[in-house]
């Protein structure tokens, strides 16, 4: 698993986006050649989840001033399947 702060593969909302890059491809060789099965990150202010290679990329979404609490996600790895689940924290 790899652990980011900004996405390293984004759908262009945040202002790091390494999606069509050659930055890209050595990432996506760098994960497939580890067996990187999971990327989290965050930063955005959109939720998404995308597979590149074989590594499945989380990307949760980032806390605004108006939400009242503190949300987490919580990601579930089960073979190859991998799912998401939104939560309020205490």
């Amino acid at each position: 698993m790899v652990v980011s702060h900004y996405p390293f593969f984004s759908t262009g909302f945040s202002e790091i986006n390494y999606t069509d890059s050659e930055e890209s491809a050595a990432l996506i060789r760098l994960f497939d050649r580890h067996k990187v099965r999971l990327v989290l990150s965050g930063h955005t202010h959109k939720k998404y989840m995308r597979t590149i290679g074989s590594t499945n990329n989380v990307v949760g979404e980032a806390a605004r001033v108006e939400d009242s609490g503190q949300k987490a996600i919580r990601v579930k790895i089960n073979g190859t399947s991998v799912t998401t689940e939104d939560f309020d924290l205490p």
